[in-house]
C-alpha cells in the first residue's frame, strides 16, 4: 500500500497565526511559535521510509524553501476554503495512495504513531489520532469519504464526534489510536516543556 503523509502548514504572518496565544505571546512570538511547531514537525516525521512526505502550504515562505531544501520535501499548495475543503482536495488529488493528514500543531506525533496509523489501516477504513481538545490530530484513510469533511464544526470541541457519525453514516470502519495534544492555548505551553528548542515559549506562558 502506497501511503503519503501531508501535513498542513499555513504561512506564518504575524497576527495571522496562533491568534489564541495572544496577549500571552505577542503577535511576533505567536508567530515565531507556529514557525517552531510547523519545522519540528517536519523534521520529526519526514524521512521515513514507510511513506512519502509532503508539506502542504498556504502561500510561499522562505522556510518552506528551507525545509524542503533541508529534507528533500514537496511543497504542494492548498485550495481555497475552508478546512474540510482542503482535506478533502489533499485526499482526492491522489486516490491511489492512502493519505495520512496531520496538521503542524502537536510536537508529540512521532514516526511511530504514523507507523502505527498505517498497520491498522490494513484492516479498517479510517484511523485517527484523537486530540484531547476534541479534534484530531491525525487522519489516515485509505478511501475519499466526502463526509468526513463536510458539515464538521472545525475548531470545535465537536469535531471528533461528527466525524465518527460521519463515518458511521457512510458504513466505513475506524479506529482510534490514544490521544495526543495540540499547542493552540496558552495553557498548552507548559507542555513544551523539555522539547528542544521551545523554552522561550514554556518562559512566556508561565511569566
Amino acid at each position: 500500500m502506497k501511503v503519503t503523509v501531508a501535513q498542513l502548514a499555513k504561512r506564518p504572518e504575524a497576527g495571522k497565526v496562533k491568534t489564541r496565544m495572544q496577549p500571552t505571546l505577542s503577535a511576533e512570538q505567536a508567530c515565531a511559535l507556529h514557525e517552531a511547531l510547523l519545522t519540528h514537525c517536519a523534521h520529526a516525521l519526514a524521512g521515513s521510509s514507510r511513506y512519502d512526505f509532503e508539506l502542504w502550504t498556504t502561500g510561499p515562505h522562505p522556510i518552506f524553501d528551507e525545509l524542503s531544501s533541508q529534507l528533500g520535501l514537496p511543497i504542494k499548495a492548498q485550495c481555497a476554503g475552508d478546512l474540510g475543503v482542503k482535506l478533502e482536495y489533499i485526499v482526492a488529488s491522489e486516490p491511489a495512495s492512502a493519505r495520512v493528514l496531520i496538521g503542524s500543531d502537536c510536537p508529540f506525533l512521532t514516526r511511530s504513531h504514523l507507523h502505527d496509523m498505517i498497520d491498522a489501516l490494513t484492516t479498517v477504513d479510517a484511523v485517527f489520532i484523537p486530540a484531547d481538545d476534541g479534534g484530531y490530530v491525525a487522519l489516515a484513510l485509505k478511501t475519499v469519504c466526502s463526509p468526513l469533511f463536510r458539515g464538521i464544526d472545525w475548531g470545535s470541541a465537536q469535531v471528533m464526534t461528527q466525524s465518527r457519525d460521519a463515518l458511521r453514516a457512510a458504513g466505513l470502519s475506524w479506529i482510534e489510536l490514544p490521544p495526543l495534544a495540540d499547542i493552540d492555548r496558552p495553557e498548552d505551553l507548559s507542555r513544551l516543556a523539555g522539547l528542544s528548542g521551545f523554552a522561550e515559549f514554556v518562559a512566556a506562558g508561565s511569566a
